[in-house]
C-alpha cells in the first residue's frame, strides 16, 4: 500500500511590543531673583539671576502685576516687541517677551513701549525631561516694575557764547529737567528741525565732520554734543 503523507509546516509569528515611558521633569524649586530694570526711550533692559530650571519665560504686563500662570506642557511663543500678536500669555494684556534656555544669561531688551507708562514683569522657570513639554514653576518675583521715561517739561536755555578761538567757540546753557540734552548747530540760518522721538543720535564736536543720518537732524543741522548729567 502506498501512503502519501503531506507535511505542512506552520510557522508562528511572535510579535513583541516595546513600550516606553517619558521621563517626567521635576518642577524647578528656585525662582528667578534680583530683577533690575533700565528704561531708555520706548524700551527697557531687564536683567536678573536665573533660577534652577533649564529654561524660563519672561512675561510683561502694562499697568498692573502679571496675574496669569503658565500651563504645564505648553510651549509659549515669545517676541521682545511688547504686544505682538502670537505672543499672548494666559491673561488678556499679558505677553511673553522672552524664552531663555539652559546656559543663557538672565538679560533681555523689551521694546515697543509707551512713554511714562509702568510695566510689570514676571519670570517663570521650567524644566523638561525626555519630552520637550515644559513643567513650569509658578514661583515668580512679584511687584517687579519699571516706568518708561516721560517727555521733559522744561527746556534748556541758551546762556551765551564764551571764548572764540580760530574755528572754535564755547557755548553756555542752563539745563532743563530732562535726563540728557544735545547741542545742535546750523550754519547761516536758524534751526527749524526738531529731534525725532525714540531715535538715537550720535554727536561730533567738529561741525559737519560726520555726515551720517544719526549725526544730524536734517541736511544742515548737526548734533555737536550730548550731555547726560542733570
Amino acid at each position: 500500500m502506498n501512503c502519501l503523507f503531506t507535511l505542512r509546516w506552520i510557522s508562528s509569528l511572535i510579535v513583541v511590543f516595546f513600550s516606553s515611558q517619558e521621563l517626567l521633569a521635576e518642577e524647578p524649586t528656585i525662582p528667578a531673583s534680583n530683577l533690575s530694570f533700565k528704561a531708555d526711550g520706548a524700551e527697557f533692559t531687564l536683567t536678573f539671576t536665573r533660577g534652577n530650571g533649564n529654561g524660563c519665560i519672561v512675561v510683561v504686563r502694562e499697568g498692573s502685576d502679571v496675574a496669569g500662570k503658565p500651563q504645564d506642557g505648553m510651549t509659549y511663543m515669545a517676541n521682545a516687541s511688547f504686544g505682538t500678536a502670537g505672543s499672548e500669555f494666559s491673561v488678556s494684556g499679558e505677553y511673553v517677551v522672552g524664552v531663555l534656555t539652559h546656559g543663557q544669561p538672565g538679560s533681555l531688551v523689551v521694546k515697543n513701549l509707551k512713554p511714562a507708562t509702568t510695566y510689570y514683569a514676571a519670570i517663570f522657570e521650567y524644566n523638561t525631561g525626555s519630552s520637550p513639554s515644559p513643567d513650569y514653576s509658578i514661583l515668580t518675583p512679584v511687584g517687579q516694575q519699571v516706568t518708561t521715561l516721560a517727555r521733559p517739561t522744561e527746556q534748556a536755555s541758551f546762556a551765551g557764547f564764551g571764548s572764540i578761538s580760530g574755528n572754535m567757540v564755547t557755548v553756555h546753557w542752563n539745563n532743563g529737567n530732562g535726563g540728557s540734552r544735545m547741542l545742535v548747530a546750523r550754519k547761516g540760518n536758524s534751526i527749524t528741525s526738531i529731534p525725532q522721538d525714540l531715535r538715537r543720535y550720535n554727536y561730533d564736536l567738529w561741525f559737519k565732520n560726520s555726515t551720517g543720518e544719526s549725526f544730524r537732524l536734517d541736511e544742515e543741522s548737526y548734533v555737536l554734543y550730548k550731555s547726560y548729567s542733570t
